[in-house]
């Protein structure tokens, strides 16, 4: 979650993936929560913002809302389904890091 800023939008989405949150979103606030820990537990970092984990909060609302009906309606299955899903949210993160990255 630190380096967020500088992660592409595969590097993000395997990042997701690896960490299976589109079955299990906790998770991903779990790894939110001990980051911005670790970033205000070191010295004189506790009270500066840690804008990385709301970051990734709105990066993963984006891509959550990317489904792949969409795509069903469009005549994908199977493997192709997935790539096309896993290829529009890889777009929706580089367009957003475009728009909002510092």
């Amino acid at each position: 979650a630190h380096r967020v800023f500088k992660l592409t939008g595969t590097e993000l989405m395997q990042m997701f993936s690896a960490i299976d949150a589109f079955r299990n979103s906790a998770v991903l606030e779990e790894i939110l929560i001990a980051a911005e820990s670790d970033h205000r537990g070191r010295q004189g970092a506790a009270e500066l913002p840690y804008p990385q984990a709301n970051f990734m909060r709105q990066i993963f609302a984006i891509i959550q809302q990317i489904s792949a009906q969409t795509f069903i309606a469009q005549g994908f299955d199977g493997k192709e389904l997935g790539q096309q899903l896993y290829q529009a949210r890889v777009a929706a993160i580089d367009e957003f890091c475009r728009a909002n990255a510092p």
